[in-house]
């Protein structure tokens, strides 16, 4: 005769029995209370049999349950007691909006975004209808125009590096009139040769 909160089986071993009590759906894991008493018990996802539905706290489970390992009892082979007119499709096995879901939908997003940019738009616009120029292979690019502020406007602000400047009048204005000025490297006086004064 088993106690309260057993349950036999056919083969004779007794299973337990108790109500999950808490659990993390996002890492799969929480705990039954027993209904004999005792601590509660670890239940993995792993071990549920009906891999169809996601357990939930108050769900009435039965288990076999398994002691002496290092992180204490833990329930095995755990099957979920449905109440009657339980209908499977009341409870998903995936939150619509669980983070494996919101990573899909955003990857799916951005591919159709690229692909729209890299194909779809390109054959949309129209193409222009001015006759191109005939190829001269003399003729040289020009360069654009270099926007170059009257040098009387710039103020100290605390810039320090290159990439912070707008043009070679600016950094050579603070080079000349800031202190702790990181824009000539090699001190010849010449700041942001790389990128501003070339």
């Amino acid at each position: 005769m088993s106690g309260i909160g057993e349950a036999e089986t056919s083969g004779g071993t007794v299973r337990q029995q108790g109500i999950l009590i808490r659990w993390n759906d996002n890492r799969g894991y929480g705990f039954v209370e027993p209904d004999n008493g005792g601590p509660a018990v670890f239940a993995h996802i792993s071990e549920f049999r009906q891999q169809r539905l996601r357990p939930k706290i108050g769900d009435r489970l039965t288990y076999d349950l398994e002691t002496g390992g290092p992180k204490g009892p833990r329930a095995i082979r755990i099957e979920a007691e449905l109440e009657p007119g339980f209908r499977p499709e009341s409870r998903h096995r995936f939150a619509l909006w669980s983070p494996a879901f919101l990573v899909l939908a955003l990857v799916s997003v951005g591919s159709a975004v690229w692909t729209a940019d890299k194909f779809l738009i390109p054959r949309l616009t129209p193409e222009s209808s001015e006759p191109s120029p005939p190829d001269d292979p003399v003729a040289q690019p020009q360069p654009l125009p270099s926007f170059a502020p009257n040098p009387g406007s710039f103020q100290c602000r605390g810039k320090q590096y290159c990439a912070q400047m707008v043009s070679c009048a600016e950094a050579t204005f603070y080079l000349q009139n800031c202190p702790d000025q990181y824009t000539d490297g090699d001190g010849d006086g010449v700041p942001c040769e790389s990128l501003w004064c070339n």
